[in-house]
């Protein structure tokens, strides 16, 4: 890869999560498909080219609470055979709230930070973009972003918030088949554009850790988590509340890859990048959520549909708002979808219920 940027600026399809500690406070379940990976980066670090200092970089950081406590262990990982100065880079939208890294970062007041050879410092911009100078960072790792769109593939999509074949939970036609695939060739792209970008700021030898929401066969898929705001936007339109051409138009950009389709621009023979990357360890796994093991236990279905809403409010509220402002009552209208939604979680647990599956890969950057 030369040392020439990778390509220009892409404007992202989303403001970001909430804010104000809000998404920290209930990304738990991330937080659980970050902790399933942590020992291929426990190993991965020790087969890191010799150097004085390391640069680390995580990619769609949010408010940096589970970034930092997943570099935390990197850190620990990597003081096992190195004492030098290490970097690491927190990156994600302009748009993002960096409040609580910057106050880390500044004050040394968290881990890894708290090290004093630690350094840090914070990067925005499109994950789809070349965002470091060329060759200069030794790991890079990113969780769930790469599962948002570089941009809307298609104007609108008809009877759901996301693009699929088949409502999952009742198993009926989303009657969005003519745009999916559509939406998977957008996917392959931005994956490619992600790729290229990572070749061009890894060191050879270097790591690139990617992890996604995303679906497999055997478990069903993450897609299920958006049913309920589904559900209660198609009510206010009945209402009147919403129009159906806005509810057509607002989609949420995501996309659900199998670990085939994750791992289809680095395999070997067909893949774009398979001799810039190669492919160490790859799993396809399902995590535990703690709201749903804790409403296992105790029934508590009030409590379990508040948790739930409030998850899925932490990465949807940004796209919604824009979609709604031009009713001119979009925080009415946000608060309206968020409340109905646990309103209807609550009366019905069986059919929102939700599987969080992942798909991940561990990469080394050859330097080809």
């Amino acid at each position: 890869m030369s040392n020439e940027a990778a390509n220009s600026p892409i404007k992202a399809t989303t403001a970001g999560m909430v804010g104000q500690q809000f998404y920290d406070k209930n990304s738990t379940p991330q937080w659980n498909t970050i902790a399933h990976v942590l020992p291929w980066l426990g190993e991965a670090v020790k087969e890191l080219p010799s150097e004085t200092q390391f640069r680390l970089v995580d990619i769609g950081c949010s408010e940096g609470g589970n970034s930092m406590r997943m570099l935390d262990h990197v850190v620990k990982a990597l003081r096992e055979n190195h004492s030098g100065p290490i970097s690491i880079v927190e990156s994600d939208l302009p748009s993002n709230d960096y409040s609580k890294i910057l106050e880390a970062m500044g004050y040394r007041s968290t881990p890894p930070f708290t090290d004093p050879l630690v350094f840090g410092g914070i990067v925005s911009g499109s994950m789809y973009d070349q965002l470091l100078p060329a060759h200069s960072a030794h790991l890079i790792t990113t969780f769930n972003a790469i599962g948002f769109l570089s941009h809307r593939p298609v104007e609108r999509i008809k009877n759901h918030i996301v693009c699929a074949k088949k409502r999952p939970t009742l198993n009926v036609e989303n009657a969005n088949e003519e745009h999916f695939g559509t939406f998977l060739q957008c996917a392959h792209n931005d994956l490619e554009l992600f790729l290229q970008a990572r070749a061009h700021e890894l060191v050879s030898g270097g790591k690139l850790l990617v992890q996604v929401f995303g679906k497999d066969d055997r478990i069903k898929n993450a897609l299920t988590i958006f049913e309920a705001p589904n559900d209660a936007l198609i009510e206010l339109v009945e209402k009147g509340e919403i129009s159906r051409d806005i509810y057509e138009r607002y989609y949420h950009p995501v996309t659900f890859r199998t670990l085939d389709q994750l791992l289809a621009p680095v395999t070997a023979g067909t893949g774009k990048f398979a001799s810039a990357f190669k492919i160490e360890r790859t799993e396809s796994y399902e995590v535990q959520l703690p709201f749903v093991e804790q409403f296992k236990k105790d029934g508590n279905v009030e409590q379990y549909a508040h948790q739930m809403t409030n998850f899925f409010r932490a990465f949807m509220e940004a796209v919604l708002k824009e979609a709604l402002e031009e009713t001119g009552r979009a925080e009415e209208l946000v608060e309206a979808v968020f409340k109905r939604s646990e309103e209807l979680i609550v009366q019905y647990p069986d059919r929102y219920q939700f599987h969080y599956v992942s798909v991940a890969m561990l990469l080394t950057y050859t330097g080809e």
